[in-house]
């Protein structure tokens, strides 16, 4: 045995109250907003400092290269 579904569309009267259930509410995007600007700093402080296992400008100087390797364009 088989049960066949079949969606069906609101009628009318139901619209306007379904389109004030959808959406975000100011709530969320203060809480939204908060987050963002936490998060904003962190990535900020980050930047800032400098990691202690970073190559110099002086050891990168003495960088030689090795070798070379060409892409081929595959698309020709």
């Amino acid at each position: 045995m088989y049960i066949v579904l079949q969606a069906t569309a609101p009628d009318a009267a139901a619209a306007p109250q379904l389109a004030e259930q959808t959406g975000i509410t100011p709530d969320v995007v203060q809480r939204l907003q908060e987050k963002a600007s936490v998060l904003t700093q962190e990535r900020k402080q980050r930047g800032r400092t400098v990691p202690e296992d970073l190559a110099t400008h002086e050891v990168v100087r003495t960088y030689q290269q090795l070798a070379s390797h060409p892409v081929r364009n595959l698309y020709v």
